[in-house]
């Protein structure tokens, strides 16, 4: 664990039966509004391997759209820094969501002005 892993464990996640409770994948089964998930290329070993689990969790629950997007070169802490780029995928699909849109389901191209991507996910399950 790197020094911010560690203290979110030391200070909000004190005992380690508790880790499960604060993973969005034991809620996936109650969601009810379109899904945006999004995760930096160089963010946490452990989170790069959950986000298309959870995406995968999502689909095939089947309650809920849901859209995702890796943000190449950013970290944990530096995937919002997109949203102040008026042109980038990330804002595109989090203006449609607000706005009451439909989510463009699947993987989205992190290149601005690229055609969205509907490509295989990590999980090997073909993305609508």
């Amino acid at each position: 664990r790197d020094r911010t892993q560690q203290i979110i464990y030391d200070e909000v996640l004190a005992r380690p039966e508790q880790d499960a409770d604060a993973s969005p994948i034991v809620w996936a089964d109650g969601l009810d509004v379109p899904i945006f998930i999004t995760f930096g290329g160089d963010d946490w070993p452990r989170l790069r391997r959950q986000a298309p689990a959870m995406v995968a969790r999502i689909e095939d629950i089947g309650r809920v759209p849901v859209s995702w997007l890796e943000l190449p070169g950013a970290g944990h802490f530096d995937t919002n820094q997109f949203c102040t780029d008026t042109g980038h995928p990330w804002v595109a699909e989090a203006r449609r969501l607000v706005q009451g849109g439909t989510p463009a389901r699947g993987r989205l191209a992190a290149t601005p002005g690229a055609p969205d991507s509907r490509e295989t996910a990590s999980t090997g399950t073909e993305l609508p």
